[in-house]
């Protein structure tokens, strides 16, 4: 079947785009989806949280059939997690990591970052239990950091937009997630100095890499009923 893709059309588009202004004022908000525009980048500041779900291999090998209903029970349920957060602006899915952006403008919402994040790693041996498998079959990996970002819309219609989101924020977020250790949550040190003082004492400093935190922290709740459910 023929491509309806018109590169006449394309060329005005591409020009359009090369001749918009981008305002090097970076702000402190993300606005909502219903804010933005229908093109354009903006520079602003704001968290990035970034999840990674493995399977272990080895002793503890889940069959396939059951490793995707796991994944997919994950997934959706922290996804879940993360739309309840109204801070929440865009989720972005690539193989088996999550990418979170949050406005972060105020401390508070911050603080409830890190609430989403220990909802999400006590997840894990949640399903595992409902699935009847070998606890730390599967190993998470968070880390969140705040930093700068651009925000562009390359796409949008009446019902949805597509965004690309870029800058220090995610690529140090991401870096934070290959390097953190099993279950751990890792944290930059700006998010840290934002959170309320009985979430700082949660989080201890790490030699290497400076300015970073990591914390083993859970939801209270949702512990509390693994550990019924484990009697």
């Amino acid at each position: 079947m023929a491509s309806n893709y018109n590169y006449l059309d394309g060329l005005k588009r591409i020009d359009s785009r090369l001749e918009a202004n981008v305002d090097s004022n970076r702000v402190p908000t993300i606005p909502r989806f219903e804010e933005c525009g229908s093109r354009g980048t903006m520079l602003c500041y704001g968290t990035v949280a970034s999840i990674r779900l493995l399977p272990i291999e080895g002793e503890n090998k889940v069959d396939e059939s059951q490793k995707l209903k796991i994944i997919e029970s994950f997934f959706a349920e922290a996804c879940q997690v993360i739309r309840s957060n109204a801070s929440c602006r865009d989720i972005i899915l690539s193989g088996l990591t999550i990418t979170t952006i949050y406005n972060t403008s105020l401390k508070s919402e911050i603080d409830d970052v890190i609430g989403d994040l220990a909802c999400i790693r006590s997840l894990i041996p949640i399903i595992e239990k409902k699935a009847n498998i070998t606890r730390g079959s599967f190993d998470i990996r968070i880390s969140a950091c705040y930093g700068t970002l651009s925000m562009t819309v390359v796409e949008s219609n009446e019902i949805s937009k597509r965004f690309l989101w870029n800058g220090d924020a995610i690529k140090t977020s991401h870096k934070m997630l290959d390097d953190a250790d099993n279950n751990s949550i890792r944290i930059n040190k700006l998010i840290w100095n934002s959170l309320s003082e009985s979430n700082q004492k949660r989080f201890t400093s790490q030699k290497q890499p400076a300015d970073m935190y990591a914390g083993n922290i859970v939801n209270v709740l949702m512990n509390n009923w693994l550990l019924g459910a484990n009697k």
